[in-house]
């Protein structure tokens, strides 16, 4: 065995195989037992595990109101589920493409995006539009620095509409011609600080920035897919990925990027998803139950606890402690049936939709 191999085998060995939850710091070592001094009771739990639509996105205006979007890719119609008050009702919105994020600049103002160019806003009292998109590519993401300025980014992995990014004014939504390359390749996700601190991440590790006036380049350091950017601020930035070989977990310090490479992360699977409240605590999800956690200064890993292992597309943290993470069987794009799961991190859980 090679040296070092030991370490990487126990840190495998307790990510993801029923062990007691434990924190990491920096360098992939064990800190502490969660929980250890009794502050904290939250877990996780299924809040749905059977849906009949996998949900892909989840995104919050605060922690009673909660906006979930997926679909059944070609055996169902959209999904939009939104979680209000303790209560859950569906959202009609018309149209069969499966969604595949959801984002809103208010929580009166509502955009979700997704397959055949599908771009649809909800606002209160008035339901759901369907806008003209400027692409017929599957929109994979989609945020805004206001009401009036919001970015929605794809693209198709198997070749086609690639380089995708457009941008809605408040009137009516166009293509960008100022994307980098073109690459030929797709764009996963989009989040910014601000109008004039914008990222994308997609396929083959390509970082896309805006900085108000025009889209440029960004060096991330590596060929992996990125499929989901978020942060708290210019200068905390995440960026998560993988499929080919260990997960891709990289930060941004508002001057260059940096992989993040804790020794249990490199036998990690895939990372999908990643959020990053305002405070700074950050979650990431993926393939086979993957949760991970950075807070205090520590990063967690929650994966080793209930419940069963699904696998996370999505992640969003409410800010007051509290989490939403959502999956399926979308790898396989469901197959002969869809299986979606909505899971809740708190303590205390909301009944199943």
């Amino acid at each position: 065995m090679k040296p070092g191999a030991a370490a990487v085998a126990l840190a495998c060995a307790c990510a993801c195989a029923g062990a007691d939850e434990a924190d990491f710091d920096a360098m992939g070592g064990v800190v502490a037992d969660a929980g250890a001094d009794g502050a904290s009771e939250a877990s996780w739990a299924i809040v749905a595990g059977e849906l009949d639509r996998v949900p892909l996105s989840v995104w919050g205006s605060a922690p009673d109101d909660v906006w979930f979007v997926g679909g059944g890719f070609d055996l169902a119609p959209a999904l939009a589920l939104r979680f209000r008050g303790g209560a859950w009702e569906e959202i009609e919105t018309g149209v069969e493409e499966t969604l595949w994020w959801v984002w809103g600049c208010a929580a009166d103002d509502v955009w979700m995006v997704g397959a055949g160019g599908t771009i649809l806003h909800w606002r209160e009292g008035a339901g759901v539009t369907r806008y003209e998109s400027p692409f017929d590519t599957t929109y994979f993401g989609v945020w805004g620095a206001a009401c009036d300025d919001v970015w929605a980014v794809g693209g198709n992995a198997s070749g086609g509409d690639n380089d995708a990014i457009a941008h809605f004014d408040g009137e009516a939504w166009t293509r960008r011609e100022d994307v980098p390359g073109p690459f030929g390749v797709p764009y996963f996700k989009v989040w910014g600080s601000a109008a004039d601190d914008v990222f994308a991440v997609g396929q083959s590790g390509l970082v896309a920035h805006f900085d108000g006036k025009t889209w440029t380049q960004q060096e991330s350091g590596t060929r992996a897919l990125l499929f989901t950017v978020h942060g708290s601020g210019p200068d905390d930035v995440y960026a998560v990925g993988g499929l080919v070989g260990p997960p891709a977990v990289l930060h941004f310090d508002g001057e260059a990027w940096s992989a993040i490479t804790n020794e249990w992360i490199a036998c990690g699977p895939v990372a999908n998803g990643v959020h990053v409240d305002p405070g700074g605590d950050t979650r990431v999800v993926g393939m086979s139950g993957l949760r991970w956690r950075l807070a205090d200064g520590a990063w967690r890993d929650e994966c080793a606890r209930e419940p069963p292992l699904a696998d996370l597309h999505a992640v969003w943290g409410d800010g007051a402690g509290g989490a939403f993470a959502v999956g399926g069987n979308y790898m396989t794009e469901c197959g002969s049936a869809c299986m979606g799961v909505i899971e809740h991190y708190g303590v205390s859980h909301p009944d199943a939709p």
